[in-house]
């Protein structure tokens, strides 16, 4: 499980299974419907993100939001700027990061982008998972929808 005083996914799944009314269910299901993406790609996507969160000690969620922010979980994404994929990677920059998934195509593979999206680090990084505020990360993944509310923001501390 994740440490921190604020949590919207709990990692320690049954079976890395995601359960319906479960927080990564609730998560996934909040993707699919604002960002039009199927509840199979949020499902995969959110557990992605978990995956990755711990492995780089980041909340899954700020994952989650800088997705929302840059590409609206689209993983074909490409701005003018040369940005690609669900982080909007600088693939032309970070090149040699897609070695280790077959090379720089790989930037429109949801999950190479990424594994090398959280390596790079951008001012959002050095918020890591014991330091992060909720309210930012869903700040961030409203910026775009300027929705008034989003999942269920549980604060442990209250």
């Amino acid at each position: 499980r994740l440490v921190g005083s604020e949590m919207c996914i709990e990692t320690a799944v049954e079976d890395n299974v995601i359960h319906e009314g479960s927080p990564r269910h609730l998560v996934a299901e909040y993707i699919s419907r604002t960002f039009r993406v199927s509840m199979r790609d949020a499902r995969q996507i959110t557990d992605w993100a978990v995956e990755i969160g711990e492995a780089r000690d980041l909340d899954p969620l700020l994952i989650l939001a800088v997705i929302g922010t840059e590409s609206s979980f689209k993983p074909t994404a490409r701005s003018n700027a040369g940005a690609e994929g669900l982080m909007q990677v600088m693939t032309s920059v970070h090149e040699a990061k897609f070695d280790a998934f077959g090379g720089p195509e790989a930037a429109f593979d949801p999950y190479a982008n990424m594994v090398v999206g959280t390596d790079i680090p951008v001012s959002y990084t050095h918020l890591r998972a014991h330091e992060t505020d909720s309210y930012l990360v869903c700040r961030l993944l409203l910026e775009k929808k300027k929705k008034s509310t989003i999942f269920f923001i549980h604060n442990q501390n209250s």
